[in-house]
């Protein structure tokens, strides 16, 4: 019978599996959060192959906090039944007036591909690099994502009280400003190095831990928001457990955040991240995935409600390989607590390939 049991495992249990798998590599597309360096869930293996992955996703942010000049615009714009998108001057002009408030308007889809290269070096080591590209624009996921809250009874977050796909992406501190409306361009982000030692491997019903280290480099465009224009740090813990056909993995990240060179006057504070993530593999070439993230803000505020709140974000998704030459994923993410500092709604998928042909694996060595 433990035979049996044994095969049986071993049936869904690719060679290379420290090759494939891996947690939801997902994260808060927020963009006054996605400027700034954030731990993203990381496997504690160390692949034997060079690996390159890319994605591409889609995510709907709403979310506001406004003066008393712009708040009464759109009051009045709906009283008269005509919904219209803010007006950035008015809400450039609040600030103004009141130096020590911060206000933004993030009404603006995030179209974001992601391309990640990972190279291991021996058993222990693997350097990252990760080059987002973004665009920002009106979009097309309004009305869908106002039909998935109101089809499960979710708060919609007065997405009435706007039109359906406008594009608005502004912040402003007292005469500070950032902004734009409509189609903000297409632009490389902040480009992440990140190295990664395994600690120690899977062994005697103990998970593999891995420590990470990153560094964001500042490439992105400051005015466009695809940047925060200053160089940011980041250390993350990392593990990961098998337990049968179920994989666990954790991360807790402490992010050392350098600033907003686009926004001087507005403070900024180190984050911690912390994300849960689980695979089930239901087939050798399936598996179906859960995770669960809580992103603190690098942006201090003291409104209720605003960019300075912890966000929280759930994404569930399904994965098909051949363990050998393709990974392809898919799935959605969505808040859970209603805040204006995450994105509401977003739908991703990403491909997996391994550059050259695998490895024997190495002889096991002592830890």
């Amino acid at each position: 019978m433990n035979v049996l049991l044994l095969a049986a495992l071993c049936a869904f249990t690719p060679d290379n599996q420290a090759d494939v798998g891996g947690p939801l590599r997902l994260r808060n597309e927020f963009p006054f959060q996605t400027i700034f360096l954030s731990t993203p869930p990381l496997d504690a293996r160390i692949p034997r192959r060079a690996r390159l992955d890319i994605s591409l996703g889609v995510y709907n942010s709403f979310g506001y906090i406004l003066g008393p000049g712009a708040t009464q615009q759109i009051n009045s714009n709906n009283a008269a039944g005509n919904p219209q998108p803010v007006s950035l001057g008015q809400v450039f002009a609040d600030a103004a007036a009141r130096p020590a408030s911060t206000y933004y308007i993030a009404d603006v889809e995030t179209t974001k591909l992601d391309v990640l290269f990972s190279q291991p070096f021996g058993r222990r080591w693997m350097l990252e690099v990760e080059a987002p590209f973004y665009y920002y624009s009106g979009g097309w996921m309004d009305p869908v994502v106002s039909f998935w809250h109101h089809g499960f009874g979710l708060n919609n977050g007065n997405r009435q009280l706007f039109p359906d796909n406008s594009g608005e992406l502004a912040i402003a501190h007292g005469t500070n400003r950032l902004g734009y409306q409509g189609d903000g361009g297409i632009g490389i982000g902040d480009l992440t190095l990140r190295g990664v030692r395994q600690l120690t491997p899977a062994a005697h019903g103990w998970p593999a831990v891995a420590l990470s280290g990153a560094v964001k480099l500042p490439t992105g465009s400051v005015r466009k928001i695809q940047g925060s224009g200053c160089w940011d740090t980041g250390l993350g813990l990392h593990f990961t457990q098998q337990s049968g056909q179920s994989w666990f993995y954790g991360t807790l990240g402490y992010n050392f955040i350098g600033g907003w060179r686009g926004m001087p006057g507005v403070p900024t504070r180190n984050t911690v991240d912390t994300q849960f993530g689980y695979e089930y593999r239901v087939s050798p070439r399936w598996s179906c995935l859960a995770a669960f993230g809580l992103y603190d803000h690098p942006i201090e505020t003291a409104e209720p409600k605003s960019v300075g709140s912890l966000a929280t974000v759930v994404s569930l998704g399904a994965r098909y390989t051949d363990q050998r030459n393709v990974e392809m994923e898919w799935g959605f993410v969505e808040n859970i607590v209603r805040n204006s500092n995450t994105h509401d709604f977003g739908l991703y998928a990403r491909v997996r390939f391994w550059p050259g042909q695998a490895e024997r694996p190495p002889a096991p060595v002592s830890y």
